[in-house]
């Protein structure tokens, strides 16, 4: 028959306030061939787990300085895998198993009367608040509640009292011990007729992280509905002016054969407001254009086919320019008419000769965009109407004119050997919200004169 000390190599420490059973059960323990030790507190039995990991623990459930469920607890906090086996004179071994469970599961559980004082608090409140069960029992639970969330506390709890044995759900911002606040989700079961209870039991548990990850859905889909309000109305602002655009084309439109290339003009001043819109879109920031991708995509698209046959060369550089969607519309345009009016117009007889678009940031505050080039320089037909050329001209360059009013930025014609339009504005824009300029075709004569100050 084997013996009950062979192949037992764990000491038993009992923890047992009562000195009298304590050493009843020792003097048991002993005959039966066990190693075993008494302490008669749980501070003093951390002690001895944290000197000797190969205890087995017998424990009270109520001790002088904590209970025997806490120590459980504590330990495995520390990260102690300790047998352990309860003792309990208050009830059968359910009770310490009930216990135990209270005190391992992630929730926390509490006892408040019909005025709101804890009675009791699980043993993972100081887990989940900071908070150990001794510093809350006695105090209001309304307490700890947010400022904010006190109204609707009172009143869930108000009404939950009239109902015996009515059960009920909330949310709150509950204060931890460092002054934070964590967000719990709780379940009230009104229990004051119940002679175990007598009381409302809570079961919390902490949702911080689900309401943050709520939060931001929220922004999210609040942000979508901005963004999704403020393409239609992007739209809106750019049929209109296309609208426009076209209204004041067909106005110069004299001669038939003058239809198609109004048409060309037109699809350029349409293409240039396209690329804005397809650089948004491959752009991870759905506010910004990044300005050399779209000068670049631009200029392949202005330049006439026959360009380099004659000698004509297109030189770009941006630098490091990101624009608002409301600025790079109108940036575009005046880009569009300004390339394409010297390539029109600045060699009649071809090249050799070139032209120079830059665009950069001044200062901090201050853009800069330059369109030159080294051909014949302004002539009777970029300034006054009369002739076809003259008309469609003066058409593009009053567009320039209001579109760097828009801008709210200035310009200036230098004329010599060549030309050189010098436009500046301000990256942010006072009416960076606000609708887009609409041109109306009535404003203008075809057969006025259109004067830029020269430089």
């Amino acid at each position: 028959m084997t013996e009950p000390n062979e192949g037992v190599s764990r000491a038993i420490l009992v923890v047992e306030d009562d000195e009298g059973l304590r050493r009843l059960i020792l003097k048991a323990l002993a005959k039966a061939g066990y190693d075993a030790q008494g302490v008669p507190t749980g501070a003093e039995a951390l002690e001895r787990v944290a000197a000797d990991p190969q205890l087995v623990l017998l424990l009270d459930q109520k001790l002088p300085d904590m209970e025997g469920s806490d120590i459980v607890v504590t330990l495995r906090e520390r990260g102690f895998r300790i047998p352990f086996i309860f003792m309990t004179g208050r009830g059968d071994e359910r009770f310490a198993v009930q216990h135990a469970m209270v005190a391992n599961i992630s929730d926390v559980i509490a006892i408040i009367d019909a005025d709101g004082i804890n009675r009791y608090r699980s043993p993972n409140a100081l887990k989940l608040f900071g908070w150990s069960p001794e510093e809350l029992i006695g105090i209001s639970t309304f307490d700890y509640v947010h400022p904010e969330d006190q109204g609707a506390m009172r009143e869930f709890f108000g009404k939950l009292l009239l109902e015996p044995n009515s059960t009920g759900t909330s949310e709150c911002r509950y204060q931890c011990k460092d002054g934070s606040y964590k967000w719990i989700e709780f379940t009230a079961s009104n229990l004051i007729d119940d002679p175990r209870i007598h009381g409302v039991l809570l079961n919390y548990r902490d949702v911080s992280e689900r309401k943050r990850s709520e939060d931001q859905l929220r922004k999210n889909l609040e942000e979508k509905e901005i963004l999704l309000r403020e393409v239609h109305h992007r739209l809106k602002n750019n049929l209109n002016v296309i609208s426009s655009l076209l209204s004041l084309q067909s106005s110069f439109i004299k001669p038939p054969e003058q239809a198609m290339e109004a048409f060309r003009i037109s699809r350029d001043r349409i293409m240039a407001m396209s690329i804005v819109h397809e650089e948004l879109y491959q752009s991870s920031d759905y506010s910004r254009i990044d300005m050399a991708s779209f000068l670049d995509k631009l200029t392949r698209h202005v330049l006439p086919s026959d360009a380099s046959k004659n000698g004509i060369r297109l030189e770009t550089r941006a630098e490091g320019v990101a624009l608002s969607v409301n600025a790079s519309i109108p940036c575009g345009l005046i880009l569009t008419e300004l390339i394409t009016n010297a390539f029109r117009h600045a060699f009649p007889e071809g090249g050799p000769g070139g032209i120079r678009v830059t665009l950069g940031r001044e200062n901090d505050d201050l853009i800069g965009l330059s369109v030159s080039d080294d051909g014949i320089g302004l002539g009777g037909g970029h300034e006054e109407g009369g002739s076809s050329e003259g008309e469609s001209s003066a058409l593009g360059l009053t567009l320039v004119r209001l579109l760097v009013e828009q801008l709210e930025g200035t310009m200036t014609i230098g004329a010599g050997a060549g030309t050189d339009f010098r436009i500046r504005f301000p990256e942010r824009l006072s009416n960076s919200s606000g609708p887009a300029v609409v041109y109306k075709p009535q404003e203008f004569n075809p057969g006025n004169t259109i004067r830029i100050t020269r430089a």
